[in-house]
């Protein structure tokens, strides 16, 4: 900040109608916390809304609408595309010249079949003409047509023990399986990781905030125990550390502004605070 305290951030937003709510949390160096929050709103006078299902299974057949919003003052006449993905086959036209009134709202109906297994697969959607445009690209995962079965296994790599076997089953789909391998050169660094991958960025009600921390808080101690800190750069623990220490930070500057006056927090959700 300058001298009276004040900033200036730039960021991206949002290109469609929505209302966001901001929360600012900033320090002293002398500890003192100041906690502010604000609504603010975005607006594009045309966009598109597509929302296709996140998952769908090969073989799935699905008749998409997509929303063409106009909120200016003039009739608009958009050539609206579908752009074509290995995934799936098109059943319909992928190109549709779709007519919205001044103020309205209107239609493109796109039908499509799943043929062909996708982690994530691209689905672009396009509305333009000589005035106006818009484009939203979403992530759609396609399963192979089966019953999905999932299970973990591990074992100590010492000595003659130094393979782990894993069991397909016979009637397994052909490239539906999916697999991951982790490594690890002792017990506490597979504890380490469970730990990292349990910690979040503190946010929510004040369980959930106490929650995250607390977990950060035990991987700070572990890590302190292995004389690793921040400033190890060698030691790829020292991310973790790093991260750990940023989310027990967090924590520490968001509890205060959950507190009552008689100095305890709420153990439920208040309107600003919701637990999920």
């Amino acid at each position: 900040t300058d001298d009276h305290g004040r900033t200036h951030l730039d960021f991206p937003m949002a290109d469609n109608i929505a209302a966001w709510s901001m929360s600012v949390i900033a320090s002293t160096e002398t500890g003192q916390v100041g906690v502010a929050q604000k609504e603010l709103r975005t607006f594009q006078p045309f966009f598109i809304e597509h929302t296709p299902p996140k998952v769908l299974t090969e073989g799935d057949q699905v008749s998409l609408p997509v929303v063409l919003r106009n909120y200016s003052d003039k009739q608009q006449t958009l050539l609206t595309e579908l752009k074509s993905e290995a995934w799936f086959s098109m059943l319909s036209p992928a190109r549709q010249n779709v007519t919205v009134a001044a103020g309205g709202d209107a239609n493109a109906v796109f039908t499509f079949k799943a043929i062909a297994q996708a982690n994530p697969g691209k689905q672009r959607v396009t509305a333009r003409n000589y005035e106006t445009g818009d484009a939203v690209e979403r992530e759609i995962h396609v399963h192979p047509d089966g019953q999905e079965i999932s299970f973990s296994a591990g074992r100590l790599l010492a000595g003659e023990n130094h393979s782990l076997e894993i069991q397909v089953p016979p009637r397994a789909i052909p490239g539906s399986m999916d697999a991951e391998l982790r490594i690890y050169p002792n017990l506490i660094a597979h504890v380490l990781d469970a730990m990292d991958g349990i910690a979040k960025k503190p946010a929510g009600c004040a369980e959930q905030i106490t929650s995250i921390g607390y977990v950060s808080l035990q991987a700070l101690q572990l890590l302190k125990k292995a004389s690793v800190d921040a400033a190890a750069t060698k030691d790829s623990r020292a991310q973790i550390y790093a991260g750990a220490l940023k989310s027990v930070q967090d924590a520490y500057a968001l509890l205060p502004s959950l507190q009552q006056a008689d100095g305890s927090s709420p153990t439920g959700a208040t309107p600003q605070q919701t637990c999920r």
